[in-house]
C-alpha cells in the first residue's frame, strides 16, 4: 500500500511538472506567433511602400518614353517605336568619379614603395576606403575596374606589370621609378 501511495505522489508531481512546462511552451508559442504577426504586418507595409516607390520611379520614365514616341511619330522618317529594342542600363552609378579609381590605385602603389602588388590587393585597399564588403558582387566589379585602372597606368608608363601576366592571370604591379604622378 505504501508503494502505491508513493507511486501516485510521484506521478502527480510528474503531471504538475509537465503541465507547467506546457504552460511555458504555450506562452512562448503565443509570443512567437505574435512576433510573426507583427513581422507580417511590417512586411506588408514594406511591400506597399516599395510598390509606391516603383510607381513613382516608373511614371516619369513612361512619360519621357511617350514624349520620344510622339516625336518619332512626327519625324519624316517613320520608325515604329515598338521596333526599337531596349538597351540594358547600369543598375547604379559608378563607384567613384571619373579618374578617382586610377588615382587611388596610384596612391596604393606609391605606398607599397616598390613592392609588387596584385590588383586584388589594390582593390581591397580601395574597397576598404569606399566601404565595400569583400565577398560581394560590388567588390568583383570594383576589382575589374581596378584592373582597368592599373592597365591604364601601364599604358601611361606610370606603372609596370612586373610579372608579365596576361589574360586571366593576375599581374604584379609597381610604379615606374621617376614617373610623374
Amino acid at each position: 500500500m505504501n508503494w502505491l501511495i508513493r507511486r501516485r505522489a510521484h506521478l502527480s508531481g510528474e503531471l504538475i511538472r509537465l503541465e507547467q512546462k506546457e504552460l511555458v511552451r504555450n506562452a512562448m508559442d503565443k509570443a512567437y506567433v505574435a512576433d510573426l504577426i507583427q513581422k507580417l504586418a511590417e512586411a506588408r507595409k514594406m511591400i506597399k511602400t516599395h510598390a509606391g516607390v516603383h510607381a513613382e520611379l516608373r511614371r516619369p520614365l513612361l512619360e519621357k518614353r511617350a514624349a520620344i514616341d510622339l516625336v518619332l511619330g512626327q519625324h519624316e522618317i517613320k520608325i515604329d517605336p515598338n521596333s526599337i529594342a531596349p538597351v540594358k542600363t547600369r543598375a547604379k552609378a559608378s563607384i567613384a568619379k571619373h579618374g578617382r579609381m586610377t588615382k587611388d590605385a596610384y596612391a596604393y602603389l606609391s605606398r607599397a614603395k616598390g613592392v609588387p602588388c596584385t590588383g586584388t590587393q589594390v582593390a581591397s585597399y580601395i574597397a576598404h576606403s569606399y566601404g565595400i564588403e569583400y565577398d560581394t558582387a560590388e567588390f568583383a566589379d570594383l576589382r575589374k575596374r581596378v584592373q582597368q585602372s592599373l592597365r591604364h597606368l601601364g599604358k601611361k608608363r606610370r606603372a609596370k606589370n612586373v610579372s608579365g601576366a596576361r589574360g586571366k592571370r593576375e599581374g604584379l604591379w609597381i610604379l615606374v621609378p621617376d614617373a610623374p604622378p
